[in-house]
């Protein structure tokens, strides 16, 4: 019976040493990976989404690792509308989008386009709709400046996540 209580005793210090102990380089680096987020979010100038609906090109002086990701944070935010994009509502989308003043489509992390002129547009058999012209970038290591019709741009109907974002 006293090798059970001095088991347990000795469990029980083990338990409340390993909750006050200090935290491992692992935990040390998720807290300072959150960290950091929180302070770039902190950071995004709220004149950020004017400044790249006028001019694309802002993009590009963007610090953030991603500047599509950090496109994306703030218009999550900022943008009148959002809507995922498919192959069986890409026509609706595109008809909505003449309600607004802007619109831009991002695919995944590595490609974003603000469409240039609605009206300019060309016939796409792989997505079944008539797609507008748009300037953008391609992140390949680094931003890829592209101008094409938006299919060239954001690639063929398929699984990955398509997003437009709608801004008055």
């Amino acid at each position: 019976m006293k090798k059970l209580i001095a088991l347990f005793v000795i469990a029980t210090l083990f338990a409340c040493n390993s909750e006050n102990k200090p935290k491992t380089t692992a935990e040390n680096s998720e807290v300072s990976n959150e960290k950091a987020f929180e302070e770039v979010v902190e950071e995004i100038p709220s004149t950020f989404i004017p400044e790249f609906l006028s001019d694309i090109s802002a993009l590009e002086k963007v610090t953030a690792a991603n500047p599509i990701v950090y496109f994306q944070e703030i218009a999550d935010q900022q943008a009148t509308n959002k809507m995922s994009i498919t192959k069986d509502n890409i026509k609706d989308i595109l008809s909505s989008a003449k309600a607004y003043k802007h619109f831009v489509i991002v695919t995944g992390d590595h490609t974003i386009v603000k469409i240039t002129d609605l009206e300019n547009s060309k016939p796409s058999g792989a997505w079944g709709a008539s797609m507008p012209y748009a300037k953008g970038y391609i992140k390949k290591g680094d931003l890829i400046a592209k101008e094409d019709y938006i299919n060239n741009i954001i690639g063929l109907p398929d699984n990955q996540v398509r997003t437009a974002y709608f801004f008055d």
